[in-house]
């Protein structure tokens, strides 16, 4: 999957309601969850918006 996957290995937004987050999209997790590569390390994000 994640060779068909957009944007991979580039900077992304992920937006939630509660916050924005910025990062290079790394990885889909088992669970589905978007794996994000930030100055703060490794976040896993649920659900959000995502721009490019």
């Amino acid at each position: 999957w994640l060779a068909h996957a957009a944007r991979l290995g580039e900077q992304i937004v992920a937006r939630t309601m509660k916050d924005e987050t910025r990062g290079v999209f790394e990885d889909v997790d088992t669970l589905g969850n978007l794996i994000l590569r930030t100055p703060k390390g490794r976040v896993s994000i649920t659900a959000a918006d995502v721009f490019f």
